[in-house]
């Protein structure tokens, strides 16, 4: 139970570090991870019930399960220097920052900054031995006109800088399914991305202590309620 109330903890804390502030809209791009449905329940319960019964596991376990929120939700990524959590439902957004209707998709626990005149991050690359995957995600026309994205996987190059229009989702790339192929779109000025398929077993405890260490260096998505009428309240992402 205390390794529970720590895991909690822990989580309120990393999403406290996403809100708060002034108003300022613009368009967005918005990710919305969802459970990936091929893993049951029944199967995830066993693996936890085996692993406690090796005691040098207990400790770990208790790490990686002891958070229990849907599989969608307290998953952190970065973009353009803005550090944010996926919401209950598993939707995450940040503020537009590139004209093309294209992003990449980096998935990894871990990337380092490299640093200049001591205190400015100039760049950031991915740790050497941390698994990680790459995917484009780009919206076009089709042979027959219709919009569509386009998502395809590309190799990891750990000599170069991660490129700005580049969200980085911080999980292990074994826990996170990226369709790859065509899959509709529509034509908006906020680039709503196809669904990411969250695996159980993704270890958002110990990933948020990752970003923990490196929380500093990012500023946090922020969101304000405006009222629109009585019944209605719209949220807006502020800069």
């Amino acid at each position: 139970m205390k390794n529970n109330n720590i895991a909690y903890k822990i989580a309120g804390i990393c999403i406290l570090i996403c809100s708060y502030c002034t108003i300022q809209t613009g368009p967005q791009i918005v990710v919305t991870l969802q459970p990936f449905s091929q893993q049951t329940k029944e199967a995830s319960q066993e693996k936890f019930t085996k692993s406690l019964e090796k005691p040098g596991k207990v400790g770990s376990t208790l790490l990686r399960y002891g958070h229990h929120t849907p599989l969608q939700a307290g998953i952190f990524a970065t973009y353009w220097g803005y550090l944010g959590v996926s919401d209950f439902n598993g939707k995450l957004s940040f503020i537009r920052h590139t004209v093309k209707p294209e992003v990449k998709l980096l998935v990894t626990q871990q990337i380092e900054p490299v640093m200049m005149f001591g205190t400015i991050v100039r760049h950031w690359m991915l740790k050497p031995g941390v698994p990680a995957t790459l995917f484009s995600v780009k919206r076009k026309e089709d042979k027959d006109k219709r919009l569509v994205w386009a998502t395809q996987e590309l190799p990891v190059d750990y000599e170069k800088p991660i490129s700005l229009d580049t969200i980085v989702l911080f999980a292990h790339p074994s826990k996170l399914h990226i369709p790859t192929g065509e899959q509709p779109a529509r034509r908006d000025p906020n680039l709503i991305l196809p669904p990411i398929f969250a695996k159980r077993g993704i270890e958002k405890t110990a990933n948020a202590l990752r970003v923990l260490t490196m929380r500093h260096f990012f500023s946090p998505v922020r969101f304000v309620e405006k009222k629109v009428n009585n019944t209605y309240y719209s949220e807006l992402l502020t800069p």
